[in-house]
């Protein structure tokens, strides 16, 4: 993985895909820390306490759509509206079936999304990706 990533935000009401993907970042990025939410709603919070302490934001923001509390799509609305985007942050979708057309749509109205992933995320995925 590119050196630069330093924080990981891992938004995913999965606890075994947290686990799992947690693990895989590890393998890939050792020097990354990795941080997990269970929804969009405690994503955010941690965002806008990270600017409250003027620490700098993650590097790479992965998003699960499908989610209680508040889902992926509210989360990038929230995230839009309290302008918590950075231009060193990246942001990808991950997503357990491919997109439908409606949500193809829906996406791309969101600049903040760099692209999407499909879960599981593999070390061998990672490493193509972000190496």
């Amino acid at each position: 993985m590119k050196t630069f990533v330093q924080l990981i935000l891992l938004i995913d009401d999965d606890p075994v895909a947290n686990f799992l993907h947690t693990s895989v970042f590890s393998k890939v990025c050792p020097s990354a820390k990795v941080v997990t939410a269970e929804n969009g709603a405690r994503g955010l919070d941690y965002l806008v306490a990270l600017i409250h302490k003027r620490t700098p934001l993650p590097e790479l923001i992965l998003l699960d759509i499908n989610m209680p509390v508040m889902n992926g799509w509210e989360f990038l609305e929230n995230y839009r509206q309290q302008n918590l985007s950075s231009p060193n942050t990246s942001l990808y979708l991950m997503l357990t079936t491919p997109l439908t057309q409606p949500d193809l749509a829906r996406s791309a109205t969101y600049l903040e999304i760099t692209g999407y992933l499909h879960k599981p995320l593999t070390t061998a995925l990672i490493s193509e990706k972000f190496s």
